[in-house]
Formats: C-alpha cells, sequence, structure tokens
C-alpha cells in the first residue's frame, strides 16, 4: 500500500514539475512576444 501511495506522489509531482515547466517556458515566450510588439 505505502509503496503504491510513494509511486503515485512521485507520479503527481513529476507531473507538477513537468507543467511548471511549460507554463514557466509559455510565460517567458510571452512577455519576449510582448516586448517585440511593444518594441
Amino acid at each position: 500500500m505505502s509503496v503504491l501511495l510513494t509511486g503515485t506522489m512521485a507520479t503527481l509531482i513529476l507531473l507538477c514539475i513537468s507543467s511548471f515547466k511549460k507554463l514557466h517556458g509559455f510565460l517567458f515566450a510571452g512577455k519576449d512576444n510582448l516586448e517585440l510588439c511593444l518594441g
């Protein structure tokens, strides 16, 4: 039971990290695009 719980927690943490990195990259790309538009 505890092994399953640990595996689930690890998977959730990895998903959170990967989605956070994608969001981070998306925000930085949007910031760069905004600066380009504003000149």
